[in-house]
């Protein structure tokens, strides 16, 4: 294992290859025990039984897993989905220019409305007449500003998604 450690430092200790060995069974084979004491429990269990299964093997030495990292950083997989979420949330999609240019028009368009249904219904209409006006012109603004929003937020809610996705 001293092989695996960066610029081996056991390699320059030691220049004889077997003594690198016998220091490594020496060293290693106190945490192996400890370690993976349960497991060989388990082994000699299954010997002493003769019920050969998944711990005979590992008791044996059989089916060793080593794992390098080939990445780390901002080269892993997870890094770059990351990168590529908060790039699509910063961007802008060409549906949502439209989306944007609809609603400049038609929120003010709306407002306007709502003014004007208040002037009309203050004037024109019988007493209370600013009741009326009022509750007539903040009418006009629940049932028309919902639909200018409405149109405007779930496109861009769902925009740097669906560009993440495309990506991805």
């Amino acid at each position: 294992m001293g092989d695996l450690l960066p610029g081996k430092p056991i390699s320059n200790l030691l220049p004889s290859h077997a003594m690198r060995g016998w220091l490594e069974l020496v060293l290693g084979t106190p945490v192996i025990l400890w370690g993976g004491r349960r497991f060989f429990e388990r082994f000699w269990l299954s010997l002493k039984n003769r019920s050969l299964n998944m711990f005979t093997m590992i008791g044996l030495g059989t089916g060793g897993l080593v794992v390098e990292a080939t990445r780390v950083g901002a080269d892993t997989l997870l890094s770059q989905i990351v990168h590529m979420v908060a790039e699509a949330q910063r961007s802008r999609a060409p549906i949502q220019k439209l989306a944007d240019r609809a609603a400049a028009y038609f929120v003010p368009t709306v407002v306007l409305t709502a003014l004007g249904t208040f002037a009309v219904w203050a004037v024109l209409s019988p007493e209370p007449a600013m009741t009326y006006a009022l509750i007539n012109s903040v009418a006009v603004l629940i049932i028309a500003c919902p639909c200018a929003l409405g149109v405007a937020d779930p496109i861009k809610e769902s925009t740097p998604g669906a560009i993440g996705s495309r990506r991805a």
